[in-house]
């Protein structure tokens, strides 16, 4: 799944089980972070 993330970028959605023995994990890509964003999360 493709949306625009409010700034003109693409931001990208999708699940995958490859290299986690089946597991299925949601990938996010195409996000801008900043440091202070990142700071923030952890």
């Amino acid at each position: 799944m493709e949306s625009d993330d409010g700034n003109g970028k693409t931001v990208r959605v999708s699940l995958d089980t490859k290299g986690r023995k089946g597991k299925t994990v949601t990938l996010v890509e195409g996000l801008q972070q900043t440091k202070e964003s990142t700071q923030r999360r952890i």
